[in-house]
């Protein structure tokens, strides 16, 4: 009888790699497709992509594992959960403040209020919160529980989805933001590392998102 659940639990928490590689690589294949075809999307149909990749991806994990939330990243939300979501935002912000110097010092292009791209200050907050609620379990939820099942471990799949995720943006933006960008995310995933949840990530993505956006416009 112990035999049998401590089997089920395996099986439960085997998130399919498939899952996790499509969804790394479906929206930098999309942006790098659209750039070569000098093709542009709206904001509204792009975030619309991103949440619908955000979801089958999920669901399929989610159907593959057994149907445990805990395997794509999902645990139930606590009190704790605040305090990770604001100790990862703060280090977040604190490399943009800090590396704007390096940066300017080393003649890195940035591409400053990357995220208005135009649009309205509505419609750039709505972006910022799609990002949130689509990248994290794209790059940190399903990624980093699929490819630690496969040998890597929790280290070497956070190490693999944190270049990944890198390599998503690098269509999007110069050197200097990239690196930010590149910085940023090692921060998010050594905190997935460490809560093994995107609930607090979504909310410090969220606000950091938000806060650029803000930034761009009043400052």
């Amino acid at each position: 009888m112990t035999t049998e659940v401590d089997s089920h639990a395996v099986a439960v928490d085997r998130v399919p790699v498939a899952a996790a590689v499509v969804g790394v690589l479906a929206l930098p294949a999309a942006s790098l497709a659209l750039d070569a075809l000098a093709r542009s999307q709206s904001a509204a149909v792009w975030n619309a992509f991103k949440l619908g990749v955000a979801g089958v991806v999920a669901a399929v994990a989610l159907r593959w594992s057994g149907g445990s939330p805990a395997a794509v990243g999902l645990r139930r939300p606590t009190s704790r959960d605040l305090l990770w979501a604001v100790g990862t935002l703060v280090p977040a912000l604190a490399v943009f403040a800090l590396t704007d110097p390096l940066i300017e010092g080393l003649g890195l292009p940035t591409s400053d209020g990357a995220l208005l791209r135009g649009q309205s200050l509505a419609a750039a907050l709505v972006t910022a919160v799609v990002a949130g609620l689509a990248e994290e379990p794209l790059y940190r939820g399903v990624p980093i529980e699929a490819f630690a099942d496969t040998g890597l471990g929790p280290l070497g799949a956070g190490l693999t989805t944190w270049a990944l995720f890198t390599v998503a943006h690098a269509p999007s933006y110069p050197a200097g933001t990239l690196l930010q960008i590149a910085l940023v995310a090692g921060v998010f995933t050594a905190a997935y590392l460490r809560r093994r949840s995107i609930v607090p990530l979504i909310a410090a993505h969220v606000l950091l998102d938000v806060s650029g956006v803000l930034a761009a416009v009043y400052a």
